[in-house]
């Protein structure tokens, strides 16, 4: 399978794609002949963040050992189609409403899923994120926006996922979107506790926030 994908990134930032940066590659001649099946969607072009130098070969080890993805042919041809972005500390990952097509995974680093106040502007850290964690998944899910913000707690690396590629694999591998329920349920589990420790009205407002998931 990892055949049916070609190096992906059409800006030249993409870790380990191996072209100079500008350098787009040549479309197929005319009447080419098409790999069979889906082929995985190329990857978003970078926005916030800078090229963290991972290449797809430490991207699929990583997949593999997360445990996201079990098949190592198709975590290759994911690897291919990620980008691995740098942030610094307390720099925004992603900013709630902004537009849901892409998510994250945690590659290296803390970082926190916040809630921020429309009226007040005061932010409530509703997770904590590790290495192996998604962030930002629930958007591309529903096809909204990100209800919420993850910010870098410290200097940090999150690989990058286009949406598209993210419902084509849920698509094409079960262990992938079992995984992803499994880790869902675990957040909701988390969030909820968190909010009954917190007790009172306050504690059943972010019990309701808490089932939007991380962005």
């Amino acid at each position: 399978m990892a055949g049916r994908y070609g190096a992906g990134g059409d800006d030249g930032r993409m870790s380990g794609a191996g072209q100079p940066r500008g350098t787009q590659t040549p479309p197929a001649p005319a009447g080419a002949a098409q790999p069979r099946g889906t082929q995985m969607p190329a990857a978003p072009a970078a926005g916030g963040g800078g090229a963290a130098g991972i290449g797809p070969d430490a991207i699929r080890e990583f997949l593999l050992s997360s445990r996201l993805i079990s098949d190592a042919s198709l975590a290759a041809g994911v690897a291919s189609r990620m980008q691995a972005l740098d942030y610094s500390a307390q720099a925004p990952i992603l900013r709630a409403g902004a537009a849901g097509d892409w998510l994250g995974i945690l590659f290296r680093g803390k970082a926190s899923v916040v809630s921020v106040n429309a009226a007040t502007g005061a932010q409530t850290v509703l997770e904590q994120l590790r290495p192996g964690d998604l962030l930002g998944e629930v958007a591309p899910l529903l096809g909204s926006a990100h209800p919420q913000m993850v910010q870098a707690d410290e200097p940090s690396v999150v690989l990058r996922m286009g949406a598209d590629v993210f419902q084509a694999l849920i698509g094409r591998d079960l262990g992938f979107a079992q995984a992803l329920a499994r880790r869902l349920a675990m957040r909701v589990v988390r969030l909820g506790m968190t909010a009954l420790r917190g007790g009172g009205a306050d504690a059943g407002g972010r019990a309701a926030t808490a089932t939007t998931g991380g962005g």
